[in-house]
């Protein structure tokens, strides 16, 4: 909800009665891929390269969705980009990748189309061990989040706790519980893929004049209308978070309005 939360919870010693590790602090750089007219979203799977401070690049799939509340349970595969295969060219061709699951799962949605960037999101992230008995059952990350768009960005902040193999559901639910009744943490039920294109959409495809909106007077009907209204719910949601944390009345204002 505010930078004071996160702070707190980087300094925090327990958490919901399990022990938090030392902090490890690393950045990220997030670049997520996918077609012009976006079969991997289509079919419900999203596709990361994610460059690492320590120069590793790791290619994911990760499905979609499948969120209950602040859970979510998803299959996600990944490899190890080769050195050879880790800059724009070869990131950017899946039939260049090394033969394994990840590969034949996106040629299967793509076919012979090419890869785009889709969104790239820049991450620190602060990383602690969640311990129970002598064993790590989780990983708590608090992440400070960067969507950048047409020259506009966006920031926000997350929280994020994922088992480990010597984890339970039972633990997962109650870290959950405690974030949200004790910290007033509100659930995401979105991944930072879906918010990030959110963001993407609800900019401008072209630069706007100072007396309009930028709208190509050959466009139909229906893409003007999507050019006015996503601009007006980018402009309303950037009101939401003030407006449910209910402090500034101002906020809910602006939001109506």
């Amino acid at each position: 909800p505010d930078a004071g939360v996160s702070r707190r919870l980087k300094r925090l010693r327990r958490l919901a009665g399990f022990r938090l590790g030392e902090r490890k602090v690393v950045r990220v750089l997030d670049t997520y891929l996918d077609t012009q007219d976006r079969l991997l979203l289509a079919a419900g799977v999203a596709c990361r390269v994610r460059r690492q401070d320590d120069g590793q690049v790791w290619l994911t799939l990760k499905e979609m969705g499948a969120a209950k509340g602040a859970v979510h349970r998803r299959e996600e595969l990944e490899f190890l980009l080769p050195a050879d295969e880790s800059g724009s060219r070869g990131m950017f061709a899946a039939r260049g990748w090394p033969e394994g699951p990840v590969r034949t799962r996106v040629l299967q949605v793509v076919g012979r189309k090419r890869l785009i960037r889709l969104a790239t999101i820049r991450q620190r992230r602060t990383i602690r061990p969640i311990a129970q008995d002598g064993h790590t059952v989780a990983l708590l990350s608090l992440d400070d989040v960067q969507v950048r768009a047409g020259g506009a960005v966006e920031r926000f902040a997350e929280v994020e706790v994922e088992l480990t193999g010597r984890g339970a559901n039972g633990g997962l639910n109650r870290l959950a519980s405690c974030l949200e009744r004790d910290w007033g943490l509100r659930p995401e039920t979105r991944s930072k893929l879906e918010r990030a294109v959110a963001f993407v959409d609800a900019r401008p495809k072209t630069v706007a004049s100072r007396k309009g909106l930028g709208i190509d007077p050959a466009a139909s009907m229906a893409e003007a209308a999507r050019r006015i209204l996503g601009k007006q719910l980018h402009r309303m949601v950037a009101h939401e978070r003030g407006a449910r944390d209910g402090r500034d009345i101002e906020e809910l204002h602006d939001m109506r309005v």
